[in-house]
């Protein structure tokens, strides 16, 4: 059988622009925790205290507004400068891999196809980062809603003239009941299991919310809508080039999740067919990387001996319809 390497993604390839997004939102992170105080939420008092009225609140959250729309400024010039130069990255290695192979291919213009796939994967992107930013402001305006709701009640409290009075407004609890368990499921919100402050709070694969700081969710959904958009790329250069087979690149760091397709061939179309043990079908939602986020895993041409096809949809080989 006629196997070819499988191109890969090296860290090179938009390693120092990965970098630079990833720093930028880290630190919008900080703008945003310094703007709204949120150092001082491990300690209920002192998030009282700065947040002690309901002018300041709307001044802490001015500040936030502010900088989230910065961020997603940035995000969208970010994905649409990158985005592209990802999904040439996947064209590119395809067409090296494919020159090794022996093949000779001729200048291929940018199609619907190529335009289609970019704008595409810089929406994907677009929306997940706007997700996580959209969760922190959510998060903050809950925050500030609820704190000054407990301002009003202790300002009331301290006005009664003696304990029963003040447990009416409080429902039979006392103030610090009050503020120290709303604080607790406040605190919930922002940060993880550790109690380490994370402000991005999205809904994970298994259906429950999860924290993450915003550098590190920017990281993984960066990574990972970078190579899917480099992914398309491959596949798309190989229909162009009038081929239908594919390879998935296999890695030594592979998840469980991964082990099922590593060194699999698949059929771009659905309709290829191949003798080959290793031949697994169509190549579709399931079965094209990335399988997770942050993997690492692509596809490759693959070009069968005409003794495996059974049948080939491109003519391209011997067993060709």
């Amino acid at each position: 059988m006629a196997r070819l390497a499988t191109p890969t993604l090296g860290k090179g390839h938009l390693g120092r622009n990965l970098a630079k997004f990833e720093q930028r939102m880290a630190t919008y992170e900080q703008r945003i925790v310094k703007a709204a105080k949120l150092s001082t939420m491990a300690d209920v008092d002192a998030w009282l205290a700065v947040v002690s009225d309901s002018g300041k609140i709307r001044k802490m959250q001015r500040e936030v507004r502010k900088l989230v729309k910065q961020s997603e400024a940035y995000i969208r010039v970010w994905t649409k400068a990158n985005m592209g130069r990802a999904y040439k990255d996947g064209t590119t290695l395809t067409k090296e891999a494919l020159k090794k192979s022996g093949l000779k291919l001729g200048k291929t213009p940018r199609t619907k196809l190529d335009g289609s796939a970019v704008t595409f994967a810089i929406e994907q992107m677009v929306d997940d980062m706007s997700i996580a930013v959209g969760s922190i402001s959510q998060k903050l305006n809950t925050a500030f809603r609820k704190t000054h709701v407990v301002n009003i009640e202790r300002k009331r409290v301290e006005l009664a003239t003696n304990e029963a009075v003040a447990n009416r407004f409080i429902q039979g609890t006392s103030s610090r009941d009050v503020e120290t368990r709303m604080f607790n499921n406040l605190r919930r919100n922002f940060t993880n299991a550790k109690g380490e402050l994370k402000l991005v709070r999205v809904i994970g694969p298994s259906g429950k919310p999860r924290n993450y700081t915003l550098k590190n969710y920017s990281r993984m959904v960066a990574r990972t809508r970078t190579r899917e958009a480099a992914t398309a790329g491959t596949k798309n250069t190989l229909i162009e080039a009038g081929l239908d087979f594919v390879e998935i690149s296999d890695h030594a760091t592979e998840s469980e999740i991964c082990k099922p397709y590593e060194g699999m061939i698949y059929s771009i179309s659905g309709s290829g067919e191949l003798s080959n043990p290793l031949f697994d079908g169509a190549l579709d939602g399931e079965s094209t990387p990335p399988y997770h986020p942050n993997c690492l895993h692509t596809i490759g041409p693959y070009i069968p001996d005409d003794s495996e096809v059974v049948n080939d949809p491109t003519g391209n080989s011997g067993g060709g319809t």
